[in-house]
């Protein structure tokens, strides 16, 4: 589990990209709360939403290099 500042570590990230990530990704893990003003992450969550935009990033390439038939 990590805040927001781990959670921007943990992607090499900035603070300010995991709010904006929260805010317009839907695919962005939700932050829960622990207490009054804490939000947190679990690692696992964030380690998923990774492997997901790569492999995002590697079906767009494989569309995009496959040959029309011809």
């Amino acid at each position: 589990m990590v805040d927001r500042k781990g959670a921007a570590k943990l992607l090499g990230k900035s603070v300010m990209t995991i709010q904006w990530l929260e805010a317009n990704d839907p695919d962005f893990p939700a932050a829960f709360t622990l207490g009054r003003n804490n939000s947190y992450f679990l690692t696992n969550d964030l380690r998923a939403y990774i492997l997901l935009k790569a492999e995002e990033a590697k079906e767009l390439k494989r569309k995009r290099l496959q040959k029309p038939a011809g």
